[in-house]
């Protein structure tokens, strides 16, 4: 599996979240005016609707046809684009209703900051299967890198929540623990 960040929030739509903030409030923002580090992490903290505006584009490559299957049970404020199956449509040497769960896919998913977050929660747990973690470590890392800010808020929910929410919890067993810090 390899992941490709296509975009990923800069300045300019660090200010459009904080116009959007400041409407509600009636105000307007300061043009010359930078977000800092912290005020977006404040605002990352406590998830208002702004933030929604910050969008992310990945580029997913070689990720197993059933993992592709278990991200997109994921649908508020994420979009997939999944390569065609269809034989009418690629040269396959194997029948796509012959194609085992394991043929790997390429993607690209769209995501909102929120549903970002969310789907970390979700997917960086113990609970989900190894690979899915595997794949959300991934963009997990290459998001970081380019936006630090995101560092405290793409954990399992465990540590988000600083408590375990899940029916048969996973008690720390997630990748996360042994790779991610």
């Amino acid at each position: 599996m390899r992941v490709e960040v296509m975009h990923s929030p800069e300045e300019r739509d660090w200010f459009g979240v904080r116009r959007r903030a400041l409407v509600t409030v009636g105000k307007l923002p300061n043009p010359d005016k930078k977000t800092d580090f912290e005020w977006q992490k404040k605002m990352l903290r406590c998830r208002h609707s702004p933030i929604r505006y910050l969008r992310f584009s990945f580029l997913l490559k070689d990720i197993p046809y059933w993992v592709h299957a278990e991200l997109c049970r994921h649908h508020i404020g994420i979009e997939k684009y999944v390569k065609s199956q269809r034989d009418d449509r690629n040269n396959n040497d194997i029948p796509r209703s012959e194609k085992p769960q394991g043929a790997l896919v390429d993607m690209i998913v769209d995501v909102n900051a929120e549903a970002l977050m969310t789907l970390m929660n979700k997917r960086l747990c113990g609970c989900a299967t190894k690979e899915m973690q595997e794949l959300m470590l991934l963009i997990r890392k290459e998001v970081i890198w380019k936006n630090p800010e995101f560092t405290d808020f793409l954990v399992p929910m465990c540590e988000y929540q600083h408590e375990c929410k899940e029916c048969c919890p996973c008690n720390h067993k997630a990748l996360y623990f042994c790779e991610a810090k």
